[in-house]
């Protein structure tokens, strides 16, 4: 086998992207302030990136809205309007195109670990809050996009991790029943989902969220570093 990280006894894995396949989430960290920047504010306030952190984009872009709507006119550029939802929620894909696109590195083992499930004969997909075009571009860069049957964007599906739909549909995809299937989640709400929807459940550890990895830990059925 090619990696000697645990694994689960399951024929099937739904692998989230971001802080589980890819060391993205330092770049997610810093992309409010770099999205704000960019747009001439400067009084950012140093949470913005955890009241962030479970949304999709464009609920990301409505935050945005609501803590800067009156930030816009006093950074020096009060003649341009104040981008809408759509708006911004294109700005910051953009941005985190770039660094898919360019710099975001996979983490450590997970090649590895991938091989190691497709030797098994397992069968994998993913499902990201990530929109799908840029779930793409990205695994595609780091060429491991033809390990996965599919890949499901909750951003594309207009629906979120805080329920267990996405692994749900991944599931009803394979026809297979959701107590055979691994569910790999850095995020705490997204394995809790998993977990209530009878899903076997494995806890990545990322390093940005490091405050919440003894909880995933409990919480789990498996816990693994891939970085």
């Amino acid at each position: 086998m090619s990696s000697n990280i645990a694994m689960p006894d399951k024929s099937y894995a739904i692998f989230d992207m971001d802080g589980t396949l890819i060391d993205s989430m330092p770049y997610w960290a810093q992309l409010p302030e770099e999205y704000l920047r960019s747009m001439g504010i400067k009084n950012i306030p140093p949470n913005l990136f955890e009241k962030i952190s479970t949304q999709t984009a464009t609920e990301a872009a409505q935050t945005f809205l609501d803590h800067f709507s009156t930030e816009f006119p006093e950074s020096g550029i009060a003649e341009t309007p104040l981008p809408d939802a759509k708006t911004i929620t294109e700005g910051i894909n953009a941005l985190m195109a770039h660094h898919y696109a360019e710099d975001i590195p996979l983490k450590a083992h997970v090649v590895s670990y991938l091989d190691a499930w497709k030797e098994k004969g397992g069968r994998l997909c993913v499902a990201s809050a990530t929109a799908e075009p840029l779930i793409r571009l990205c695994l595609g860069r780091l060429d491991i996009l033809s390990y996965f049957d599919f890949v499901l964007s909750t951003e594309t599906l207009g629906i979120h991790k805080r329920d267990d739909r996405v692994f749900q549909m991944a599931a009803s995809k394979w026809g297979e029943l959701p107590g055979n299937i691994a569910v790999y989640e850095d995020s705490l709400f997204a394995l809790r989902s998993a977990n209530s929807g009878g899903f076997y459940t494995v806890a990545v550890h990322d390093r940005v969220q490091e405050s919440y990895w003894p909880t995933l830990q409990e919480e789990a059925n498996l816990a693994i570093y891939l970085d």
